[in-house]
């Protein structure tokens, strides 16, 4: 058996409960879905975090990222944009470490 990465349960400044670990040596943190809209939708969502040392050279990848965020936005008539605040209020603007 591989081990693959590791998780440790963390709070947000709200006290709600998330995952935070590493996955095949990226940084990562799992949300609860709050947006689910029928049973098929996934319970959990992973997320990437940036990689805070290695800013410069991520740059590429986080401008990418951004345009992707950018550009569902527009296609899906702000319903994208509400999860997307959402899941930011969530940590209520603190660094995720």
């Amino acid at each position: 058996m591989e081990r693959l990465g590791a998780l440790w349960i963390k709070k947000n400044k709200k006290g709600e409960a998330f995952l935070s670990g590493v996955f095949l040596n990226k940084n990562i943190f799992i949300l609860k879905n709050k947006f689910k809209k029928n049973e098929k939708s996934p319970d959990y969502q992973i997320f990437l975090k940036e990689n805070k040392y290695n800013y410069e050279q991520n740059n590429y990848e986080q401008n990418n990222y951004n345009n992707y965020f950018h550009n569902r936005e527009k296609d899906n008539n702000n319903n994208f944009l509400k999860n997307k605040k959402k899941i930011e209020n969530f940590f209520d603007g603190e660094k995720i470490e």
